[in-house]
């Protein structure tokens, strides 16, 4: 999970058995779309994400009050900083 500010989304690689199973199942890779701004030089910015591991048998029920948990822990981070570009 990310700061909804800043992560546009939240992507996986397929699973696949067998004859499918192919390079990009076999990676089993999470990606996270992160900012979605631009960045100029000498801008700099900041977030937060969380994984959550899981079944798919764990009932989701509880994710949002982590999520919500997850929101007021940083809830005053100062995200924004400047950097000296080289």
């Amino acid at each position: 999970m990310g700061r909804p500010e800043d992560v546009s989304s939240v992507g996986v690689t397929y699973s696949a058995d067998g004859d499918n199973y192919d390079g990009v199942a076999k990676h089993h890779a999470l990606y996270l779309s992160l900012f979605g701004r631009d960045l100029h030089p000498g801008d700099g910015w900041r977030t937060q994400v969380r994984l959550v591991v899981q079944t798919h048998e764990d009932q989701t029920e509880g994710l949002l009050s982590t999520f919500e948990q997850f929101m007021s822990e940083n809830s005053g981070l100062n995200r924004t900083f400047q950097v000296e570009p080289q």
